[in-house]
């Protein structure tokens, strides 16, 4: 387990705290009465919707982010009967079953390529019961705001005498490539700061491009959100959407 992945998932948690998002998923996961998360990550969706007694399966490719989950999980025995944590990639992994919801949070802009967004809606299909919805996020920003960012600080808490931050930014690697840096930082009471920088490869997609590369793989949208709010998108930089496969 790189060092890296280890800061990555002790941050996560701190740097990624939107109660919104939680409620979002966890309204559909009643209506649904199970689910399956792509991208699982430290179990911040995933276990909420566990205490309310409903079965989810999480799918996470990082050792890191699955160790994380697990103390946490370990931490609630309530939740041991409705959590299964699975390691495994997003366009190959096989659970052998299908499920009335899966969804997936903050994940898409980390596919790279087309046969790559290809393969994980091809495999999204196959997990889908006859009557199940994907829902999902992306970033639709402007292409003319594809471009390298400054490492600024995005959160900052403490905890006893202690404090950590969150800082990121944007490289540029291509016209619609780039890479994202973070930087976390934890800052100790003799005033010493650890950094660790970790960089993750990523690539912006269109709205237009998402909806081609749907309807490639057969779904139709039922819904666009601007937000886990509810609201409906009328335009913007975060699209929600809600799909379902052509029958």
């Amino acid at each position: 387990m790189a060092h890296e992945d280890y800061f990555n998932a002790h941050f996560f948690d701190m740097a990624v705290d939107n109660p919104t998002d939680v409620r979002f998923y966890l309204h559909h996961a009643l209506r649904a009465g199970e689910a399956l998360e792509i991208g699982a990550g430290t179990g911040r969706l995933a276990i909420p919707i566990a205490e309310q007694g409903i079965p989810v399966w999480c799918i996470e490719p990082s050792e890191a982010m699955l160790a994380a989950c697990l103390v946490k999980i370990m931490q609630k025995p309530q939740v041991h009967p409705y959590i299964t944590v699975v390691p495994g990639a997003a366009a190959d992994f096989d659970l052998e079953r299908q499920f009335r919801l899966i969804y997936a949070h903050g994940i898409h802009t980390h596919i790279l390529t087309d046969d790559q967004h290809r393969s994980l809606l091809d495999n999204i299909a196959r997990h889908l019961k006859s009557d199940g919805v994907f829902i999902f996020d992306m970033l639709n920003l402007d292409p003319s705001t594809w471009t390298e960012q400054p490492i600024t600080l995005y959160k900052q808490q403490c905890i006893g005498e202690i404090t950590y931050r969150t800082l990121f930014g944007r490289e540029m690697t291509g016209k619609d490539t780039c890479r994202y840096i973070t930087v976390y930082e934890t800052t100790y009471p003799d005033g010493f700061t650890e950094r660790v920088r970790e960089q993750t490869r990523g690539r912006f997609l269109t709205r237009e491009q998402m909806l081609s590369f749907l309807s490639d793989a057969g779904f139709v949208v039922e819904q666009e959100y601007a937000g886990s709010d509810f609201s409906p998108y009328n335009g913007g930089d975060r699209i929600i959407m809600q799909v379902r496969v052509r029958r």
